[in-house]
């Protein structure tokens, strides 16, 4: 992965979802960069801040690699009629929800 080998990813603090939740699975990585985490999808090239203090250079690295960054705003559309499966009923979900998906 891209960022296992930079330098500002903290030795150890690269794992899957259900991982950093201590339970369930999911379909992304969070990575520890600096002092915030981010959301590295194993579903295609996508990646999004997941928590903690915005990294620019942690962005540009993932863009340049051919991540899509998924910001707020993209993050927060509705994808109707799809209707997956998300902690015990069936609904609409984000692009989020979608791309970076836990499950315990």
């Amino acid at each position: 992965m891209v960022l296992a080998a930079s330098p500002w990813v903290h030795e150890g603090r690269l794992g899957r979802a259900g991982q950093h939740h201590y339970q369930g699975d999911g379909t992304y990585h969070v990575v520890t960069v600096g002092s915030g985490n981010l959301a590295i999808s194993t579903l295609g090239r996508y990646a999004r801040e997941y928590s903690g203090e915005h990294d620019p250079a942690a962005r540009a690295v993932l863009e340049t690699a051919g991540f899509q960054w998924i910001d707020g705003e993209v993050a927060a559309i509705r994808v109707t009629d799809l209707c997956v499966y998300y902690f015990g009923h069936r609904s609409d979900l984000t692009v989020a929800e979608l791309l970076f998906y836990w499950q315990d």
